[in-house]
């Protein structure tokens, strides 16, 4: 029961979809930015539906794949759960779209259109129609420019004229390290799936070895703790405690980027690469109560 209820939980897309809801209220914390909840259910709701419609898709564009992995199997075998998630988080999505600021609308197409695109044989070639996650070495740059829209541009663009604007200067830089951080947590994925289609997208480790991979997916992950202090020592807005959960998760993450290997279970991955992200918002707010204990 345990193992079926931990399955719909991460292949269900339930765990990346609070890992988008701990980034977003990660971001609002960390700038200090002005958020509504319906916005924070905005976030979720979309990343459940858009992930959700991406599996649905997969099984459409591909034949057989759910012998490589146990994920493509649990999808399978829950296409009819997989629809009726997309039903309902893409109706709740639609209507909350609305109540979003004019700017947030226009900048939440970016990542929509991408996301739906992403898994579509959109892009002709001379051996037929591709993905655009089948262009080489363009897989993970989408996935962290998604991310770095909905974790940074978006949640600025939502507060109005009560924040800071989506392209301050401090917003941008807060974009380039979110997306820098992405990058960095998505190479792994590819070194999961390395000998699956890692020839044949051509991903980073297919290009540069899973060695060369992990070192580059450590060097850009370091932007991620630069950024936030550069907004500090230029803009003082990240406060300290920010910094040290930054630089904590950030030396936690290495660790874990540092394991991957494609012999890893998939839950190494997807539940535990994902949580990652899941646990930024929270370790902020023990951070936060730690700082204010040693201050009583």
């Amino acid at each position: 029961m345990f193992r079926k209820l931990a399955d719909t939980y991460v292949y269900g897309n339930v765990h990346i979809a609070l890992a988008a809801v701990s980034l977003t209220l990660f971001t609002r914390d960390i700038l200090q930015l002005p958020m509504r909840t319906p916005f924070v259910l905005f976030v979720f709701c979309g990343t459940l539906f858009f992930y959700t419609v991406q599996r649905l898709l997969g099984m459409l564009t591909e034949k057989n794949i759910h012998a490589v992995f146990r994920r493509h199997y649990w999808n399978s075998e829950h296409r009819r759960l997989l629809f009726v998630i997309a039903l309902i988080s893409g109706a709740a999505t639609a209507w909350m779209y609305f109540d979003l600021l004019l700017i947030s609308q226009v900048l939440a197409v970016i990542p929509g259109l991408l996301s739906l695109t992403y898994a579509l044989r959109i892009i002709p070639t001379g051996k037929g129609w591709i993905r655009p996650r089948e262009i080489p070495g363009v897989k993970v740059f989408i996935v962290a420019l998604v991310w770095g829209i909905t974790g940074a541009l978006i949640p600025a663009a939502a507060g109005g004229k009560t924040g800071l604007a989506w392209s301050s200067g401090p917003v941008l830089l807060w974009f380039a390290g979110v997306t820098a951080m992405i990058f960095a947590l998505t190479v792994p994925f590819d070194i999961r799936d390395l000998n699956y289609d890692g020839k044949r997208l051509r991903t980073f480790p297919a290009l540069l070895g899973i060695r060369g991979a992990i070192a580059l997916s450590v060097f850009v992950l370091a932007l991620f703790p630069i950024c936030a202090i550069l907004i500090r020592q230029y803009y003082g807005i990240v406060t300290p405690t920010g910094i040290v959960t930054i630089i904590a998760w950030s030396i936690l993450s290495a660790i874990v980027i540092v394991g991957s290997t494609p012999k890893r279970h998939e839950f190494y991955y997807s539940f535990l690469i994902d949580g990652l992200i899941v646990l930024l918002w929270p370790l902020l707010l023990l951070v936060n109560c730690v700082q204010g204990f040693l201050e009583s």
